[in-house]
C-alpha cells in the first residue's frame, strides 16, 4: 500500500506491548497463527512527510474453522477408494482511502 503501514495487535489500545511482531525476512508481513475466535486491531499509518504518523484504526473479528477431516470416498462395499483434504488459504486485505 503506498504511502500506508499496516501494524496489527491483539489489544485495541494499540500499545507496544500488543503489537503482532514482523516476519523476520526483509518486507515480511506478521504471520500469525490462530487456534480459536479472536479479534485483531489494525492501524493504518500514514507514511506521507506532511502528516507523519496520523492513524485510523479498524477491528476485526476473526472466527476460526477448523480444517476439516479427511474426507474418505468409499465404494459400495466400504472400500476406501480416495482420501481428500479440502482448505482454503485465508489472506486478509485491508484497503484503506
Amino acid at each position: 500500500m503506498v504511502n500506508r503501514d499496516i501494524e496489527w495487535y491483539t489489544d485495541p489500545s494499540l500499545t507496544p506491548g500488543f503489537l503482532i511482531p514482523p516476519g523476520a525476512a526483509i518486507g515480511a508481513e506478521q504471520n500469525y497463527s490462530i487456534n480459536a475466535d479472536v479479534t485483531l486491531h489494525a492501524k493504518v499509518i500514514d507514511t506521507t512527510p506532511a502528516t507523519p504518523q496520523c492513524f485510523r484504526a479498524a477491528t476485526l473479528n476473526l472466527d476460526y474453522q477448523a480444517r476439516p477431516n479427511a474426507n474418505q470416498i468409499r465404494d459400495g462395499s466400504g472400500n476406501r477408494l480416495e482420501q481428500h483434504i479440502q482448505s482454503v488459504p485465508v489472506q486478509i486485505w485491508y484497503f484503506a482511502n
